[in-house]
């Protein structure tokens, strides 16, 4: 159909049976337009569908793809401070075998240091028995020597004041000391003297 310059003048010319044909040529137009507006709408949101759908299947695999990379630097760290820990462990174990074979040869060193102490001790104290021993026997020769030198010195003087006529008090003083020195070591005991 041609394009209408006046649609009045046209309505005017045509009779009923036109008009129906006219409108039913409009709505069938109006129809056809209507729905190739649907069908371009409807290819419109099928390819935002798609396009969002891609958008989602692809950010879904970059997530997944993050996640899987999430959890093995998990796993991969998880394993790290595992063996790290068991590291940890064995150089503390290692580090109690070292105390332990210290202290076990520091107590070994010890008891022995005791026992040689112990020895020294007895030694010592024998040793000690032994010099106060011989200390003893020594004063008692020393005590019995001089108790024969007093003696000869008194006989000496006994018959030196018989035979010299110079004889005086000086010379009672002096026997009469050397007599009450020889007294004095006969009285005093052994024990008296120093023990080492």
């Amino acid at each position: 159909m041609e394009p209408l310059a006046n649609l009045d003048q046209f309505i005017e010319k045509c009779g009923t049976t036109e008009i129906q044909a006219f409108l039913q040529l409009v709505q069938d137009r109006f129809l056809e337009a209507q729905k190739q507006k649907e069908a371009r709408l409807l290819k419109i949101i099928d390819n935002f569908y798609d396009e969002i759908l891609g958008f989602v299947k692809q950010r879904r695999r970059q997530l997944k793809k993050h996640a899987v990379a999430a959890i093995q630097t998990l796993r991969d760290r998880h394993k790290l401070s595992k063996d790290e820990l068991a590291l940890h462990l064995e150089k503390i174990r290692s580090r109690k075998r070292v105390l332990l074979d210290f202290f076990r040869d520091e107590a070994a060193k010890l008891t022995e240091l005791e026992k040689r102490s112990a020895k020294a001790v007895a030694m010592f104290s024998s040793k000690r028995e032994e010099l106060a021993g011989l200390h003893r026997k020594q004063l008692e020769s020393f005590k019995r020597s001089a108790l024969r030198r007093l003696e000869q010195a008194r006989v000496a003087s006994i018959q030196a004041a018989q035979e010299s006529p110079c004889w005086d008090e000086r010379m009672d003083e002096v026997v009469g000391r050397l007599m009450l020195l020889r007294l004095s070591l006969q009285t005093k005991a052994p024990t008296d003297a120093a023990v080492f």
